[in-house]
């Protein structure tokens, strides 16, 4: 009897995941599509960039959505919770989370020094005239969607389909499903992601990263007791540092490809698992 109901549990919770996946990529594409269809640019253009906020924006109301609709007051306060508070979410895994990142970028610097042979000049573009002016904005751009996004695609997917499949599975679905909602963002003109052709090296890698990520971002949140707040900090650290070490393309490779090897390690020890 307990396998037929925890059974029960493990299909709802994959109709769950899967139909939130649906349910996110359809809205957001519902405010993408205009700005993309209507081929002017983001910059230039009130509309594009309304269809663009927009299609972020429906994310949220998406997960808003999902979590009204199916969850009880219970499940409400398992979101609270993982925002919150997590027991297993230390001052080390802060300290890892935000260093980590750093290392791998220092490191991809060097290579591109001293093999690569390309002048590292980020650190001389940066300065304290410009953090002072434009720090509080950059870090707001990049944190306000590290925190829906990994409501959305932790908090809700990654939660869900965990009850059912693997984490790597659960991981790599909800990979699959980051590249597939963010399609329209590279027909819309103006956005980083309309800078790649489709049938371009850059853009093939930019889709192995978004698995790659999805697979980090999945560890994190098993081994810090499933803290969405931990899952944000990487989310940030990750792409701030993305920011501020503009590689070029060979650098960028070398980045991923160190991203790649940790994480074939965690799946080779099977360290994704709750």
């Amino acid at each position: 009897m307990n396998g037929n109901n925890q059974f029960n549990q493990n299909a709802i919770g994959l109709k769950r995941g899967m139909g939130f996946i649906r349910l996110a990529i359809v809205l957001s594409w519902l405010g993408w599509l205009p700005g993309a269809l209507s081929q002017e640019s983001m910059v230039e253009s009130n509309f594009v960039m309304g269809s663009y906020l927009l299609g972020r924006f429906l994310l949220i109301a998406a997960a808003l959505i999902f979590i009204f609709v199916n969850y009880s007051s219970r499940s409400r306060n398992r979101i609270q919770k993982e925002l919150f508070t997590s027991r297993k979410f230390s001052i080390k895994w802060a300290v890892f989370i935000i260093i980590f990142p750093f290392i791998f970028n220092f490191i991809t610097a060097g290579f591109s020094n001293l093999v690569l042979n390309n002048e590292i000049s980020y650190l001389s573009q940066i300065s304290f005239d410009s953090l002072f002016n434009f720090g509080p904005v950059f870090i707001l751009l990049l944190l306000i969607p590290a925190i829906y996004e990994e409501l959305a695609w932790r908090g809700i997917a990654l939660y869900e389909l965990q009850s059912g499949w693997s984490a790597v599975k659960s991981g790599l679905i909800v990979g699959l499903a980051m590249i597939i909602w963010r399609l329209p963002l590279y027909l819309i003109e103006g956005t980083s992601h309309s800078a790649m052709s489709i049938i371009s090296m850059q853009f093939w890698f930019y889709q192995l990263n978004i698995l790659i990520l999805a697979i980090m971002l999945t560890w994190i949140y098993n081994r810090t007791g499933r803290s969405l707040l931990a899952v944000i900090l990487f989310n940030f650290t990750y792409y701030f540092t993305e920011e501020v070490f503009q590689f070029p393309e060979g650098g960028n490779y070398f980045l991923m490809a160190l991203y790649l090897i940790f994480v074939i390690f965690l799946i080779k020890r099977d360290a994704l698992e709750r």
